[in-house]
């Protein structure tokens, strides 16, 4: 004959069982957020068509309304891994690769021309929010997510940091 607590036992083994078979389950459901698929289209990070637009002249305009590059300037080919947590993005390939005149071993500023200058990220085909590139010798007050040159001298070449 069972007693009450070989019953209590077998049952909580089975809830343990059962929670673990739902997690196994659901995790392995879980996408890479920069995976590309039908569901979960993919990631990137596109300038606006029109280059001499500066962030702070269309900075509340509405996301839809603004042209994009055909091309993306990062897309998730480009990354290895995203952290959530930092905003660090790994790319497969060095930094240089993408923004111009960047070396890993001097302090560089990037183009003139890129000061201000915004992006719009894209994921799952919908426009998330719009960032703009920020020099080190910027005055202005960051009020939106910024590529700074100078913090991203602070991360390994393969890494760039969100702010």
């Amino acid at each position: 004959m069972h007693n009450n607590k070989d019953i209590s036992n077998n049952i909580t083994l089975l809830a343990i069982i059962f929670i673990s078979i739902i997690l196994t389950i659901s995790c392995s459901i879980c996408k890479n957020p920069t995976e590309s698929n039908e569901e979960n289209q993919s990631f990137a990070i596109y300038f606006l068509n029109d280059p001499n637009i500066k962030y702070y002249d269309i900075a509340e305009s509405d996301l839809a309304e603004l042209t994009l590059e055909s091309t993306p300037w990062i897309s998730d080919e480009d990354i290895e891994y995203y952290d959530w947590s930092s905003h660090c993005i790994y790319l497969k390939k060095d930094k240089s690769y993408f923004l111009p005149e960047w070396q890993k071993d001097s302090i560089k500023t990037f183009p003139p021309e890129w000061g201000n200058k915004p992006f719009v990220v894209v994921a799952g085909g919908k426009r998330c929010y719009m960032g703009y590139f920020e020099h080190a010798y910027s005055s202005y007050l960051s009020i939106a997510p910024v590529i700074s040159d100078l913090c991203n001298h602070g991360y390994p070449s393969d890494i760039l940091f969100i702010d």
